[in-house]
C-alpha cells in the first residue's frame, strides 16, 4: 500500500516539478564593486546585496550555528527529516483550529529548494514537491555545496542576502571577526528576520539568539563556558564602508563603460570586482583645485547676485529644493537675511539657527558695496570659524590627470558639482583648444626636418577665402609683429602668425595625419585656421596627446579600469599591454634566453622629436605664457590655450611621470572676459593642484633619448652663442647648426645678413 502511495505521488507531482538544473547551475545575484587603486570602495551595483563566500572559507562556528538552529541532522539525512515531518504533521493537525503559527519541518536542503525553485505558498502540494526535489538534489550535489548555496542565498533581514552582507549590515564586521553571540544571532534570523529585528523586538531577538547558543551547546558544537555569551548585549552597529565618495564624474564614466561592456544583468548580478586607476588623494586635490579656481574666477568677475528674495516661511518650505540645487552641499548652506547692519548681517539657516556674518572678515572685497536686504537668500561657508558669503560659479570646467606610460586616468573631474550637472566636461564637451593645439603643429614641423632654432617670420598674414568671403587675417594676442623669430620662441610666446606661416609651409595634411596618430583628428579639417586650434576636441583626448609626447612617442589609450575579476577571483579583463615572451621555462638549460617584454605599443613619433617638443614646452613655463608656474621650481612642460574672444581657456602640463589637463569655459559658449586667457584662468588651477600634490617633488628631469646633442643657442637669432642669455637647445645628431649657421622659412627678402654673423638658408 505504502509503495503504491509513493508511486502515485511521484506520478501526480513529477510533471509539475521545475527543473533542478537551476540549482546545479545556480548563480546567485552578487554585488559588483568598484575600487580605487588605493583600495577604497567607490560604488556597488546589485539587485540583492550579496557577497558570495565559498563554503571552504566560511568559519566552522557559523556553519555549526546554522546547523544547530535549522537542521542538526543535515549531514545524516537524504534531503528530508522523516521524524521532523511527522512531528510537524501531527502538531499542525492538533493546532488546525487555533491561531498558532504553522510548524515547519524543512531541512536546509528543502529550504534551498524552496528559495530557488518554489514559492512560499503554504500548502501540502508545495511541501510534497519540495520533498521530492530535495531528495533529487541530494543525489546530485554534495552536502557542502548545498550548505554553500544556503548560507549565501538565505535572506536575513536588513536588506541582507547571505551571511556576508548580513555580517556587515548588522555588525559592521566581516564574518571572520564575528563573536559567538553575534554568529548565533545571525543563525536565529532565517525563521523570521522581521520578528527578530533587534531595533524593534530586542527582547525577542536576544531570546532567540540565546536559544541558538543553547542548541549549539546541546549538539556539542561549543563548550559549557561558551554559554556565557548569552549574557552579552546584542549591539547593532551602523555599517560603515571605507567608501570614497568624491569621484562622481569618474564613477559615472566607469558605470557607462561597464554597462556597455557587460550589460545590466552581468554588472548587477555577477559579483565583479572592478579595479580602477583612480588615486583618491589626487582625485580629492583635483576636485578642490578645480572648485577653488572656478570660485576665484567668479569672484574676479564680481558679485553675480543672490539666489532669490523670499519670505522666511517660504524659505523654510523649500528645504529639499535648496538641498537638491546646492552645488557644494553640505559644506555650503543656504541662509535668509533677517537684518543688515553696518558691520554684519544677521541670517537664519534652514534649521532656524541664527547666525551672524561679520562683513569685516570677508575674503570677498567685491561684496563691500553690495546692498543686501531682508529676505535675500545667499550661500555661506564656514572657514576658520568665520562665515564667508559665497556664490555659485557661472563658469564651469574640468581637470584630468593621466599616467603617460599606462594611459591610466588617475583623477578626473568633469565639473564643479555633479549634483547640479552630470555633464562631463572632460570627456563629453568638445571645444576649441586654441593654442593648446600648437605643439602638434610644431611637432609636425620637427618631423619634417625643422629644428627648434629655425627662424620663422612673424609678420602679417592674409588668406583669400574665396569669392564673396572676407579675407582671413590672423593676428597675435598682442596685435604686434616680431619679425624673424625662432620656432622655440614661437611656441613659448604662442605666436599665431608664426604658427599659421609654419602650417602653410609644411602643409595641413601632414598636421592632420599626425593628429590622427594622436587620436585627435576627428574634429579637424584642412582649413589653415585649424593650426590655431579652431577644431573641436575633448580635454581627455588632448591631454592624452600630450601624454604621448611625455612618454617619448608611444601610443596609449586613456583608461579608467585597470582590471576586472570574477567572483571566483579569476582575472577576466586586464588593460596592461605588456606581454612576456619565453617566460614559461620547462627546464633550465646551459643556454638561457632572457624573457622579452613586448609592450605591443605603436610608436607615434620619434622619441627624439618628442624630447625636442618637450624641451620647447619647458620654455613655455620658463619664459613663456605659463611663467606663473616657474616658481614651482621643478621640471614641467606644457602649453596654454585660449580661443577667439576668450571663450575657452586651457592648460595642459606634464612632468616626466604625470600629465594634467585643465579646461575652463561656459557651457553655453561666451567670453570669459577681458584678458581671461589660459594663462590667467587655467594655469592657476594647475598650479594650485601642483602645489597640493607636491608635483615632481624630487625634481626628476625629462628623459633624454639617445641620438640627441645639445648646443648653446642665442634664443633671438637661433645661432650658436655663449652669451649670458643663451639657452641649451636639443638637436637630433647631424642637424646641429655650425657657427653662424641658421635655418629660415619665409621672409628671406626681409632678412638682413648683416644683422647677424652668418649665412641664411631655406630649409625645405
Amino acid at each position: 500500500m505504502s509503495i503504491s502511495i509513493v508511486f502515485y505521488t511521484l506520478w501526480r507531482y513529477s510533471p509539475e516539478l521545475p527543473s533542478y538544473e537551476k540549482i546545479i547551475n545556480y548563480k546567485p545575484n552578487l554585488s559588483s564593486r568598484i575600487y580605487s587603486s588605493d583600495g577604497l570602495l567607490l560604488k556597488s551595483f546589485y539587485k540583492e546585496e550579496r557577497i558570495f563566500i565559498p563554503e571552504s572559507r566560511i568559519p566552522k562556528n557559523i556553519k555549526n550555528a546554522f546547523l544547530a538552529a535549522e537542521d542538526k541532522n543535515f549531514y545524516n539525512h537524504y534531503g528530508i527529516d522523516i521524524i521532523a515531518i511527522f512531528r510537524a504533521f501531527f502538531t499542525n493537525i492538533i493546532n488546525i483550529n487555533s491561531s498558532k503559527r504553522v510548524v515547519g519541518a524543512s531541512t536546509i536542503t528543502q529550504q534551498v529548494v524552496k528559495n530557488l525553485l518554489l514559492s512560499n505558498e503554504l500548502s501540502y502540494s508545495r511541501k510534497i514537491k519540495e520533498i521530492i526535489l530535495a531528495i533529487r538534489i541530494e543525489n546530485i550535489l554534495n552536502k557542502n555545496d548545498i550548505l554553500e548555496l544556503y548560507l549565501n542565498d538565505i535572506y536575513l533581514g536588513f536588506g541582507s542576502y547571505g551571511i556576508g552582507s548580513a555580517s556587515l549590515n548588522y555588525f559592521n564586521k566581516s564574518i571572520y571577526d564575528l563573536e559567538l553571540h553575534e554568529i548565533a544571532f545571525l543563525a536565529a534570523l532565517p525563521k523570521a528576520p522581521n520578528n527578530y529585528n533587534p531595533k524593534k523586538n530586542y527582547l525577542k531577538a536576544v531570546e532567540r539568539r540565546n536559544w541558538v547558543i543553547n542548541r549549539m551547546y546541546t549538539n556539542g558544537f561549543i563548550k559549557e563556558e561558551d554559554l556565557s555569551y548569552k549574557k552579552k548585549p546584542l549591539e547593532i552597529y551602523k555599517r560603515v564602508d571605507i567608501e570614497f565618495s568624491e569621484a562622481d564624474y569618474f564613477y559615472e564614466e566607469i558605470r557607462k563603460e561597464l554597462f556597455n561592456t557587460f550589460g545590466k544583468e552581468k554588472l548587477y548580478s555577477d559579483g565583479l570586482i572592478i579595479k580602477t586607476a583612480l588615486d583618491s588623494e589626487l582625485q580629492k586635490n583635483a576636485n578642490i583645485s578645480l572648485v577653488e579656481g572656478l570660485i576665484e574666477y567668479q569672484k574676479n568677475q564680481g558679485w553675480s547676485g543672490i539666489i532669490e528674495n523670499i519670505t522666511e516661511e517660504n524659505f523654510l518650505n523649500k528645504k529639499q529644493e535648496y538641498k537638491n540645487k546646492n552645488p557644494f552641499y553640505p559644506n555650503w548652506q543656504e541662509v535668509i537675511i533677517n537684518k543688515v547692519n553696518k558691520t554684519n548681517i544677521e541670517v537664519y539657516n534652514l534649521s532656524k539657527e541664527k547666525l551672524i556674518i561679520d562683513l569685516d572678515n570677508q575674503y570677498n572685497d567685491w561684496l563691500l558695496d553690495e546692498n543686501f536686504k531682508k529676505g535675500d537668500v545667499i550661500y555661506i561657508e564656514k572657514k576658520n570659524e568665520v562665515y564667508i558669503i559665497n556664490q555659485e560659479p557661472k563658469v564651469n570646467g574640468a581637470i584630468i590627470v593621466l599616467d603617460p606610460y599606462t594611459g591610466d586616468i588617475l583623477a578626473l573631474s568633469g565639473g564643479y558639482s555633479f549634483n547640479t550637472s552630470e555633464f562631463n566636461r572632460a570627456t563629453q564637451a568638445k571645444r576649441q583648444p586654441g593654442s593648446a593645439f600648437k605643439p602638434i603643429v610644431y611637432l609636425a614641423a620637427l618631423n619634417e626636418g625643422y629644428t627648434p632654432s629655425t627662424l620663422i617670420l612673424d609678420a602679417p598674414y592674409v588668406v583669400d577665402q574665396g569669392p564673396g568671403l572676407p579675407k582671413w587675417k590672423p593676428s597675435n594676442y598682442t596685435d604686434e609683429f616680431y619679425g624673424l623669430t625662432t620656432m622655440r620662441t614661437g611656441i613659448e610666446k604662442s605666436r599665431n602668425l608664426m604658427t599659421v606661416r609654419l602650417a602653410n609651409r609644411i602643409g595641413m595634411n601632414k598636421i592632420l595625419n599626425l593628429s590622427d596618430k594622436f587620436n585627435i583628428g576627428d574634429g579637424l579639417d584642412d582649413n589653415l585656421s585649424m593650426s590655431l586650434g579652431s577644431g573641436v576636441i575633448t580635454l581627455k583626448d588632448l591631454t592624452n596627446a600630450y601624454a604621448i609626447i611625455a612618454n617619448g612617442g608611444k601610443k596609449i589609450e586613456p583608461k579608467l579600469i585597470t582590471s576586472i575579476y570574477s567572483k571566483d577571483g579569476k582575472k577576466i579583463y586586464d588593460t596592461r599591454l605588456k606581454k612576456c615572451a619565453d617566460c614559461k621555462i620547462d627546464k633550465i638549460s646551459s643556454y638561457y634566453k632572457i624573457p622579452n617584454l613586448n609592450e605591443n605599443k605603436n610608436i607615434v613619433i620619434d622619441p627624439r622629436l618628442a624630447y625636442q617638443i618637450t624641451s620647447m614646452m619647458e620654455g613655455v613655463i620658463k619664459r613663456g605664457t605659463a611663467k606663473k608656474l616657474k616658481d614651482l621650481d621643478v621640471p614641467i612642460a606644457g602649453k596654454t590655450g585660449t580661443t577667439n574672444q576668450n571663450k575657452d581657456a586651457w592648460f595642459i602640463g606634464f612632468t616626466p611621470d604625470m600629465v594634467i589637463g585643465v579646461y575652463v569655459g561656459y557651457d553655453q559658449p561666451k567670453s570669459l572676459g577681458y584678458k581671461q586667457t589660459g594663462s590667467s584662468v587655467a594655469v592657476p588651477i594647475f598650479k594650485n593642484f601642483a602645489n597640493k600634490i607636491q608635483i615632481n617633488k624630487n625634481k626628476k628631469p625629462f628623459r633624454i633619448p639617445s641620438g640627441i646633442s645639445f648646443v648653446r643657442i642665442d634664443p633671438n637669432s637661433g645661432i650658436i652663442s655663449n652669451k649670458k642669455n643663451s639657452i641649451v637647445e636639443p638637436f637630433i645628431l647631424g642637424s646641429e647648426p655650425y657657427s653662424g649657421n641658421i635655418n629660415i622659412i619665409d621672409g628671406l627678402e626681409d632678412f638682413n645678413n648683416n644683422s647677424i654673423s652668418g649665412t641664411g638658408g631655406l630649409l625645405e
